[in-house]
């Protein structure tokens, strides 16, 4: 019984030492070249590399050619078991800004094999806050959105294209 208790052991340390000493820098190298294909380009100014996560600043997303993004911080944790990417200071193009406010203060993604089939995001702007879900299987996205008064003041017309729900809630539907 000794014997099992050690070969789990010897293992479990093995693989902490294993993703602890992984280059989490080519993961995101790769990341970047493989969104090339989608003309999506990630510029960033500064990379740094932790024993178990990935921090990123001053990013700048575009897409075909055209900056649709900034990002002040980015801080990615990728386990396997666990994954998150929290994003902060996000400042939109400025081609958004007829349809909500530019700035995100926070995004965070979640991704667990507790939901295997299933990808959270949490955010927090100057649109509100939303809670987002993206099912893998079915290719559906659903956002629910509590607007703030900038939003309910400002961008009505945005707003017209959720779906209202009773307690002041809005609602996003579709099929990707």
């Amino acid at each position: 019984m000794v014997k099992i208790y050690k070969f789990f052991a010897y293992f479990i340390f093995f693989m902490i030492m294993l993703y602890a000493f992984f280059p989490k820098a080519n993961l995101y190298y790769q990341a970047q070249k493989d969104l090339t294909s989608y003309k999506i380009k990630i510029i960033n100014k500064t990379l740094h590399e932790n024993i178990f996560s990935l921090n990123l600043q001053h990013v700048t997303i575009s897409y075909e050619g055209v900056q649709t993004a900034k990002i002040a911080k980015m801080h990615i944790l990728l386990l396997g078991v666990v994954n998150n990417i929290d994003v902060d200071g996000v400042i939109l193009s400025g081609v958004v800004k007829n349809f909500l406010p530019q700035k995100i203060y926070r995004i965070s993604l979640h991704y667990s094999i507790l939901h295997p089939l299933e990808v959270r995001a949490v955010l927090k702007g100057g649109f509100g806050d939303a809670k987002c879900f993206y099912e893998i299987k079915k290719h559906t996205f659903v956002m629910r959105l509590h607007p703030s008064m900038i939003m309910k003041a400002h961008y009505k017309s945005s707003l017209r294209e959720l779906k209202k729900l009773k307690n002041g809630v809005y609602l996003y539907e579709t099929s990707l």
